[in-house]
């Protein structure tokens, strides 16, 4: 009989010190929640910053869709409208004369060549 008094005083130390651990646990779980909760407001202060409640300049704003479907550009089509007139640019039309360029120094630095370059230069007049 004295082995189970012994016993169950043993088991009641040990559910005490479960149990202030526990409650540690349930503290500090709690410290936890509330810095998780002071994060996300400061957080929301961050992404809520523009140009009009911060330093950061204008230019730094992000673009916002806006919020009312009406202001929203319509689906407009961008490029000219049908049966536009075209305009193209008709290019040179054909060389008058060509004439064969060699070079035999550098143009810059006057060394020269050890291959010669061919150059082909169109003359239109």
């Amino acid at each position: 009989m004295r082995q189970v008094a012994e016993w169950l005083v043993k088991q009641q130390q040990i559910l005490k010190q479960q149990q202030r651990l526990l409650e540690e646990k349930q503290h500090q779980i709690e410290a936890q929640e509330k810095q998780i909760e002071e994060l996300k407001d400061s957080l929301d202060q961050l992404k809520n910053r523009s140009s009009e409640n911060s330093s950061t300049p204008p230019s730094q704003d992000l673009l916002k869709k806006p919020s009312d479907k009406s202001k929203r550009k319509k689906g407009q089509k961008r490029g000219p409208k049908y049966n536009h007139p075209g305009k193209t640019r008709n290019g040179f039309g054909t060389p008058d004369q060509v004439v064969l360029l060699e070079l035999e120094n550098c143009p810059v630095c006057e060394t020269e060549l050890e291959h010669r370059f061919s150059i082909y230069r169109l003359l239109v007049k």
